[in-house]
């Protein structure tokens, strides 16, 4: 029986190879594995199961992530410059087995004031928190300096980030169904590929963000609410509110 191609790039990788440019990785199964720096450029990963695997830094720039699993994948610092993704799979299957990898310990509980604070962000996060904070339950993140800070391809469904600094934040193909962004400043964020079905934008700053091919479903926005140039809300389904 051939051998599975994933098992094979583990094998060269743990070895000390980085470079696979232009690897047939179809339908290999890479489920949990550790790849950071990787480089996959041009790499055929249809179809490929990437479920819970760290690609930290990885370069897939013109990848071919035709039906790929990317559920719980760690992309950040990832190269993705013109990488196929159209028909990625977000989520992999309940039965699948979840592996897990060290995370940066979480931060201390946020101790806040309610109403004024949140007008001006003053605690700061990196990406690294954040996602720890939210892998050990942690759904409020109010208030927050958040400027810049790279969660691209993580799940953060559910949290809140209302009156938080978000500007030029990576939120590329990141699961965010649900997040509060009420009041929050993503100026120039890039929400592009993202799951932001049923979020909350009401008063929300949105100027020169990204949200070319995300879900906008149901998410909701009002009056305040500050689009890009040239958006409109009610083509892709946001949904106005008094």
């Amino acid at each position: 029986m051939a051998q599975d191609p994933g098992a094979e790039l583990q094998k060269r990788y743990q070895q000390g190879e980085r470079n696979f440019v232009g690897i047939n990785l179809v339908g290999a199964n890479l489920q949990g594995a550790v790849l950071v720096g990787i480089n996959l450029q041009a790499a055929n990963l249809a179809q490929a199961n990437l479920e819970n695997c760290d690609l930290r830094d990885a370069n897939l720039e013109r990848a071919n992530l035709d039906q790929t699993s990317l559920g719980n994948t760690c992309l950040i610092g990832a190269n993705l410059t013109d990488a196929y993704l159209e028909t990625i799979h977000r989520h992999g299957s309940p039965q699948a087995a979840t592996q897990t990898r060290p995370v940066s310990p979480p931060p201390q509980p946020l101790n806040r004031s309610p109403g004024p604070e949140l007008a001006t962000p003053t605690i700061a996060f990196n990406a690294a928190q954040l996602i720890a904070a939210y892998t050990q339950g942690e759904r409020d993140f109010r208030g927050l300096d958040l400027t810049g800070i790279d969660c691209q391809a993580q799940e953060l469904n559910q949290a809140n980030f209302q009156g938080s600094s978000l500007s030029q934040a990576n939120f590329r193909l990141t699961d965010l169904q649900g997040a509060n962004f009420e009041d929050a400043n993503l100026q120039g964020a890039n929400l592009s590929m993202a799951d932001i079905h049923s979020c909350n934008f009401c008063g929300a700053d949105l100027t020169q963000a990204n949200l070319s091919g995300a879900d906008r479903r149901n998410a909701r926005y009002d009056e305040r609410t500050k689009f890009p140039a040239g958006f409109n809300p009610e083509i892709v389904g946001m949904v106005k509110v008094s």
